[in-house]
């Protein structure tokens, strides 16, 4: 991949000591005798001391515009770090016998770069910290990296300093915060667009936006370099001279380097417009929020299982080794008890406990305890979690019922109260027919802890909505703004499906009722029944209705119905390009006679909107048998007793090529 990097400001007129003794030297000097000479020489004048800066509050922040947001001293003078120096060790230094906190030889690499002293009132916090140099004086350091002023900096927002000789670079907060057990952006942070494969960096204020990891990357290495992968998911960028914290690390790409969480890239997501957007959860099943939990719930064809995030450690000859392990199943142990591990020797070596390092700490519902042999194990709501030596690809559960004690984890949803199943029923709106409910039925709401939670509300009347994002069987409305927005319709204990609804298994672990395989939901800004605010929302939020079609309003010729998906290919239109189009009824067709009267060419023009084997009439909605001209047998919809029509030149929402003499438009 070919990669241009952001220019860098250098200044145009450094002097010749910035070039020179950075390296940590002491810069002594080896004093030449001067020659004799019959004429007194007058000794050199003493030179002019240089003193270190010296504050007894903790470096500030502040942002540039070119820069972003750096570290800068009491004075507003900019702040650096030198990739020479060790953690909490600092190699530039004064000449040798110079005076503590300062410098008399203006070559000196403390002459050049002052370090950023503290006073014996020193406060400090997790990020800052003073230590002690070489002369018995105190320095500030950010997360044990010293910090220094630079010579050639006069004014707050001079970074004259930044980039020299590759060494020095500006000291930044980390562009990562967490929030509880998720992973935002910092403020001011450098993400990446593509454009013929190169990356253009930028910097973006997404200060508290989600950040997510991708399934297909592999460890410490990112995967998603397509033009459109980047431009939906842009790659939080890092500065020159970035220095990894903890967790944190980064990765290789080409010249330049991203940010990664246990060694899983971290993205931003396009289409999160606020702090408290969480959209791209679980897209695509491998998009996931970035969390500081070990493990994270993902759906694959064996259903929604917990399996483990990033680098990964198992005991290995009496080691805690490092193991490829990323998105592997997770198992729990039925003999073990709370937060204590009873698979020991030859069983920890068929079921390795996953093991946490000493930059581990309990977050959400994982928490650590020491194992017998002294190693410390993540356990999930106190049960410790292991591995299974035969899952040898990401997904298997080979392991699962083994013994009748060793299972995977699935999502806990919690027990749905009791309540009477839930009652649908199909009534006449200012949107044309649609489905609700009667009395009390599950929602999926947050308590007052903020923990969703099926709960009993009474909903009679209230619109139910479809998702055309959801795929069928199959909700993709996971996320907690979507959820809180769209609380989900859940199915209780007590609840049997019969056509056109059933009860589908969530990513959550709860489960919702759909029609024709599409999860229904309510509309939180419903406030009563007579309330349709959510139809068209986004132009993918639809009222239920009992057959595949919705209203559109049409700028000119009015209300009518068009296709709405899931559909069934037709005649010459597929089911994703019969979405969206308008549907028709034909004049010599007769009402409730149960028989279409075009068939044939006539058929190849006006293709039917075809129903499937399981959809089945309710309400105004019916369907009819058609006996093809290739002997086959369809079925196609219906409404009020006249079946319904696409036209072949229609190609897109709102076309109304067919609306002329016995071919009117579809109405309520």
């Amino acid at each position: 991949m070919k990669i241009s990097k952001i220019a860098r400001l250098v200044a145009s007129a450094v002097l010749s000591m910035s070039l020179v003794a950075c390296g940590g030297s002491d810069n002594n000097k080896e004093q030449q005798t001067p020659p004799a000479t019959s004429t007194p020489v007058t000794p050199p004048a003493k030179p002019s001391s240089i003193e270190f800066p010296e504050q007894s509050v903790i470096p500030k922040m502040v942002t540039l515009d070119e820069k972003g947001t750096i570290f800068i001293s009491e004075l507003g003078l900019s702040l650096y770090l030198f990739d020479n120096d060790s953690q909490n060790k600092s190699t530039c230094n004064a000449e040798q016998g110079a005076e503590a906190g300062k410098s008399n030889d203006k070559s000196s690499c403390a002459a050049i770069w002052p370090p950023l002293l503290a006073d014996q009132q020193r406060p400090e916090n997790a990020q800052f910290s003073t230590i002690e140099r070489n002369d018995g004086t105190f320095q500030w350091a950010w997360n044990g990296h010293p910090l220094y002023q630079f010579a050639d900096d006069s004014s707050e927002g001079d970074t004259n300093g930044d980039g020299l000789n590759n060494i020095w670079h500006l000291s930044r907060p980390n562009p990562i915060a967490m929030n509880s057990t998720q992973l935002m952006a910092n403020g001011v942070v450098v993400s990446a667009t593509s454009a013929s494969e190169v990356l253009e960096l930028a910097r973006v204020n997404k200060d508290q936006f989600s950040l997510y990891t991708f399934d297909l990357d592999e460890l410490n290495k990112a995967n998603c370099t397509s033009d459109n992968c980047v431009n939906t998911w842009p790659p939080v960028m890092a500065d020159a001279g970035a220095h990894i914290d903890g967790k944190l690390s980064l990765v290789e790409r080409g010249e330049l380097k991203q940010w990664a969480y246990n060694g899983k890239p971290l993205y931003l997501f396009a289409n999160d417009k606020t702090k408290d957007d969480k959209l791209g959860d679980n897209l695509g099943n491998v998009w996931h929020l970035a969390t500081t939990e070990p493990a994270t719930f993902r759906t694959n064809d064996a259903g929604t299982l917990l399996s483990a995030n990033g680098e990964v450690l198992i005991p290995e000859a009496n080691k805690a080794s490092k193991a490829n392990l990323d998105q592997f199943t997770l198992y729990t142990f039925d003999n073990d008890a709370d937060n204590t591990s009873n698979c020991n020797d030859d069983c920890a070596v068929t079921w390795p406990p996953f093991l946490a390092d000493e930059q581990s700490k309990a977050s959400g519902d994982f928490t650590m305890f020491t194992r017998a042999d002294g190693f410390k194990q993540w356990a999930y709501k106190t049960k410790p979690v292991y591995f299974f030596k035969n899952d040898t690809a990401k997904g298997q559960t080979n392991g699962d019922g083994l013994g009748g004690v060793w299972h995977v984890i699935t999502p806990a949803a919690d027990k749905a109260p009791s309540v009477a199943s839930t009652q649908f029923k199909q009534e006449q709106t200012n949107l044309g027919q649609s489905v609700t409910v009667s009395g009390n039925v599950l929602v999926l709401l947050r308590d007052d802890n903020g923990k969703l939670t099926p709960t009993i509300q009474d909903k009679s009347d209230f619109a139910l909505y479809i998702f055309n994002v959801d795929d069928i069987n199959a909700s993709n409305c996971n996320s907690d703004q979507c959820i809180d927005t769209w609380p989900p319709l859940l199915a209780n204990s007590e609840d049997q499906a019969n056509g056109p609804y059933s009860i589908i298994d969530r990513a959550d672990g709860f489960k919702q009722w759909a029609i024709n395989g599409k999860p229904l939901y309510f509309f939180t800004p419903d406030t009563d029944a007579q309330t349709t605010a959510g139809e068209g929302v986004g132009d993918v939020w639809y009222v239920a209705r009992p057959a595949p079609v919705r209203l559109l309003n049409h700028a000119s010729k009015g209300t009518f119905f068009v296709a709405n998906s899931p559909t069934e290919n037709s005649l010459g239109k597929n089911a994703e390009a019969q979405n969206n189009l308008t549907l028709y009824t034909f004049d010599v067709d007769v009402k409730d006679s149960g028989q279409s009267t075009c068939m044939g060419s006539c058929a190849t023009t006006w293709p039917p909107l075809y129903a499937n084997d399981n959809d089945q009439a309710t309400g105004l909605f019916s369907i009819i048998e058609r006996n093809e001209d290739d002997g086959s047998k369809k079925r196609q919809w219906a409404y009020k007793g006249k079946p319904l029509y696409f036209f072949t030149a229609d190609s897109k929402q709102g076309d109304t090529f067919g609306d002329y003499a016995q071919w009117p438009l579809a109405r309520q």
